[in-house]
């Protein structure tokens, strides 16, 4: 019986990977990707905080680095510790080595639950991957942000629910750590 958010995350996190993988196999892709990292949005500080605290408690997760404000709200990042590697959602192109795991925005507008999936491309550019997604009938959206750009994808199969599918040209810890050190 799941009684808390706590509880649903770690319920959800091994199946987390299964929608990407399906639609890597589905478009034969999965030569083209590295998983960079998967999301986990809260709906409250205190389920932020709560499950923060539960993974480093544990020592499951190792929290590489202070947190990030971006988008004006708390990110702890990390990896899984040596030991707790069977927890990394694991895919077809590798497994997803990082969490991101963002606090409610100040305008409140997240819901709890697995966001979005952000990969790299490999062995290609950002612009040759996306003429193949899109020469399989996806959409691919550029998102600008301050703190980074993403290519988001709309696959009209949708094979991850509501799990989104994002490109990026760097990784998730590459832009906390510019982001910490530009409000430093």
């Amino acid at each position: 019986m799941i009684t808390t958010t706590r509880d649903k995350f770690l319920q959800d996190f091994p199946k987390a990977a299964e929608g990407f993988n399906n639609w890597m196999m589905n478009y034969g892709i999965r030569s083209l990707i590295e998983p960079d990292h998967l999301c986990y949005k809260c709906s409250t500080k205190k389920e932020f905080e709560d499950i923060r605290s539960y993974m480093a408690e544990h020592q499951i997760f190792w929290l590489g680095h202070e947190d990030a404000i971006i988008s004006d709200r708390k990110i702890a990042t990390g990896t899984w510790k040596h030991g707790y590697e069977h927890f990394e959602p694991q895919t077809i192109a590798g497994p997803i080595r990082c969490l991101e795991l963002a606090d409610q925005k100040p305008n409140h507008s997240q819901k709890s639950g697995f966001d979005h999936i952000e990969f790299l491309p490999k062995g290609i550019t950002v612009d040759g991957l996306i003429k193949v997604l899109e020469s399989k009938g996806m959409r691919v959206e550029k998102e600008e942000r301050p703190h980074h750009t993403t290519w988001n994808i709309t696959d009209p199969k949708n094979f991850w629910g509501d799990v989104k599918f994002k490109i990026s040209e760097k990784s998730l810890t590459e832009k906390v750590k510019e982001e910490i050190k530009n409000n430093n």
